[in-house]
């Protein structure tokens, strides 16, 4: 399996995906709960927090996916 057709296709693709979760959730949040005022501090925390989660679910998933289908194409007869 090569990396930059297939892998690089997959990491785009949950990349994309978890973007759009965020900003989905960030939407909702906007809509329920109001805009919050806060310390530069805490907004720099905050998003950093919400980037190490989206980043991290990015990669795990990018990952399962390359090690199934990796394990899909060995468990393939020939």
């Amino acid at each position: 399996m090569p990396f930059i057709p297939v892998g690089l296709g997959m990491a785009a693709q949950n990349t994309a995906l978890q973007f759009g979760v965020f900003v989905a959730i960030a939407v909702l949040w906007q809509r329920i709960i109001c805009t919050i005022t806060v310390a530069p501090l805490s907004a720099s925390l905050v998003l950093a927090l919400i980037t190490l989660v989206a980043a991290t679910l990015a990669d795990l998933r990018t990952k399962r996916e390359m090690v199934e289908r990796i394990l899909r194409a060995h468990a393939a007869p020939n």
